[in-house]
Order: structure tokens, then C-alpha cells, then sequence
């Protein structure tokens, strides 16, 4: 979807390694997967989630223990089969015995028995759309649109904090991702358009929602296959740039000298004059370019949780700065002539 440079490619494989390994540790006997590390039972929904991604990464060529898939695909399985289905009592039960379906295909192994009696249940829009789209992976695409057929696409704002831990942008990514493997893109393309403002927006988004949408969005791109290169051009403070790429998404650093600016803008929504306390003048020497040296000042550098704590808990990995750098950091920023 992207261009990376080769250190950040490197970094992708990285993480996902030290993912699928720390994963690897809230894995049960039975194959299922723990919520959280000191659980003694598996989560129905972290389950099918992490399966989700152990199948995509391994699609991807990444190293996935052959003993972890098949642990969780036999849980799945049993689960799928044993699944009663109950129109009141555990909430959303329908849509985890879909969810739970749809990853068996994406892993090529489908219950299609389990299947076939879910479909006769009347369900929810989201259970409706993970089912067909289960149908439309192991290539029973009339059966996937039958499910879906004059279903209305409509999903008001909620947001759940337990079960599915669902919310309206989660559901619209399924929603997507089920109308793109059906080639319903007149159906498809507005919620693309919902999805991408949502994510370009400042709103919080959980990381279950932002990964569904992500997928669902890169696979409208990849979809499309091969085609020209994607060209385009931007202006910023006057100064215009054109970038392209092979890629369907396109990037490029941006050299913004604008922080006092956004400084000046917060302080006026906050109240405040706009004026900026820069503090007392810091004496910073300059090197002359006829003296044929240039020096750059130097930055202090983020600290980071070292990758044997990571592994173990669930802390930010930024640190931050320590107090003094962050305030000479900001003092330096400040005191920049460039804007």
C-alpha cells in the first residue's frame, strides 16, 4: 500500500514478530486466547481477533508457529460446531459465532455446516455482513448476496465497551470489507468516504476500529489492481510540491515551521492573547559558514521502554522526555527565527 524505506521495513517485521511471540504467551491449551495475561479462561472475541491476525500475518509471509494456528483452528472449530444460538441472553452472541466462522475461512477452513445453520437465524446487520462475507472467501458468493440482499446499510453512533468492544467505525469497516468482496462498489464507496474522514479526523478511535478499517480500506485498494502511478500535487505556505508513487498511498515529509503559529491558535481557543512566553533568551552560539563549519544543535532523544519489558506488559512504549529536556526542547523551538 506504501512505500517504505528499508529500516522501516525491517521495523514492521520486527513488530509484528514480537507480536505474534508475545501473543504466543496468552494462548491457552484448549487454543483459545486470554483477554488479559492473568486470566485462566479464553475471551470468544480476542480469540477470533487474534486468529484474525495470525492468519493475515502468515498470508503476508510472516513466521506464525505452525502449532499456534492449529491449536486455534481446532478451539474455532469446536466452537463454531457446539454454537447454540440464543436471541436474548449473551449480547452479541451471533455476531461472535460469525466472526468466529469468518476466520475459519479466511484460514481455509470453514465450518460451512455451522454456517449454513447461522444463516437461518435472523440476524443483526453486522453478523449478516461477517457471515456473507465467510461465504464469499471460500467462493459461494450467491449465497453471500442473498444474505445481505436489500439489507439497509445504516449505523448509527454507538460505542461498546465490553463483548465485540464495538463501535459505529468497526461496524462500517465489516460493512465495507463485505460489500468490496461482493464487487458492490456503489454501496461500498460511500462508506469508504465515511471511514477515511473518520481517520483523518482528530476523534479517538479504539485499535479494533482502526484496524478494520484500515484492512477494509486497503483492500478496496488492492483490489483495484495495478494501475498508473499515483500523481499529485500540494501547496503549503506558499510553496508547491509534486510526489508520486506506485504505491496507492503516497508519502512525503513535510518541512512545517509552523509551531509557534498552532502555539499562537491554541492559546487564542483556550482564551488566552496569543502572545507566547518565550522565556529568557538563550545564548546559542553561531558558527559563520565562511569559518567552513556548520553545526547543528543537538536534540535530545525520546526515551523508550526496552523490548525485554515490552514483552511483559502492556506499558507505553514513548517514554517521553524527562522534564528539563522537554522544556529546553520547547525553549529551542521557541526561540527558532525561522518562523
Amino acid at each position: 500500500l506504501v512505500e517504505l524505506t528499508s529500516e522501516q521495513q525491517q521495523n514492521t517485521n520486527f513488530f509484528i514478530a514480537e507480536a505474534i511471540k508475545k501473543l504466543s504467551r496468552f494462548q491457552n491449551n484448549d487454543g483459545s486466547f486470554r483477554y488479559w495475561p492473568s486470566y485462566m479462561y479464553g475471551d470468544d472475541w480476542s480469540t477470533s481477533y487474534v486468529g484474525h491476525f495470525l492468519v493475515e500475518a502468515q498470508d503476508k509471509g510472516h513466521d506464525v508457529p505452525q502449532g499456534m494456528i492449529s491449536s486455534w483452528v481446532s478451539y474455532q472449530s469446536k466452537a463454531a460446531r457446539s454454537y447454540t444460538h440464543q436471541s436474548s441472553g449473551y449480547y452479541n452472541n451471533e455476531l461472535m459465532q460469525a466472526y468466529r466462522l469468518y476466520t475459519l475461512a479466511l484460514a481455509k477452513k470453514p465450518e460451512i455446516g455451522a454456517m449454513n445453520k447461522l444463516k437461518e437465524q435472523q440476524l443483526g446487520l453486522v453478523a449478516k455482513m461477517r457471515l456473507a462475507a465467510a461465504y464469499a472467501l471460500i467462493g459461494q458468493t450467491e449465497t453471500a448476496e442473498a444474505i445481505v440482499e436489500n439489507v439497509p446499510l445504516t449505523i448509527n453512533y454507538y460505542r461498546e465497551l465490553s463483548y465485540t468492544y464495538g463501535s459505529s467505525n468497526r461496524d462500517k469497516g465489516i460493512v465495507l470489507e463485505t460489500m468490496l468482496l461482493l464487487k458492490q462498489d456503489s454501496k461500498a464507496y460511500p462508506i469508504a468516504i465515511e471511514l477515511s474522514k473518520s481517520l483523518s479526523s482528530n476523534s479517538w478511535m479504539s485499535t479494533q476500529e482502526t484496524a478494520v478499517s484500515l484492512m477494509a480500506l486497503s483492500r478496496m485498494s488492492i483490489g483495484k489492481g495495478k494501475s498508473d502511478n499515483l500523481k499529485l500535487k500540494y501547496n503549503l505556505n506558499g510553496n508547491s510540491k509534486s510526489i508520486s508513487s506506485e504505491k496507492p498511498v503516497a508519502r512525503d515529509q513535510m518541512a512545517i515551521a509552523d509551531g509557534k503559529n498552532a502555539a499562537r491558535s491554541i492559546d487564542k481557543y483556550l482564551g488566552g492573547t496569543g502572545i507566547l512566553n518565550t522565556g529568557e533568551p538563550i545564548d546559542i552560539p553561531r558558527i559563520h559558514p565562511e569559518e567552513g563549519n556548520t553545526v547543528e544543535p543537538e536534540r535530545f532523544p525520546m526515551r523508550y521502554l526496552d523490548p525485554e519489558k515490552r514483552v511483559a506488559n502492556f506499558d507505553e512504549v514513548a517514554q517521553g522526555f524527562h522534564k528539563l529536556n522537554a522544556i529546553s526542547e520547547a525553549m529551542r523551538c521557541l526561540q527558532c527565527s525561522k518562523h
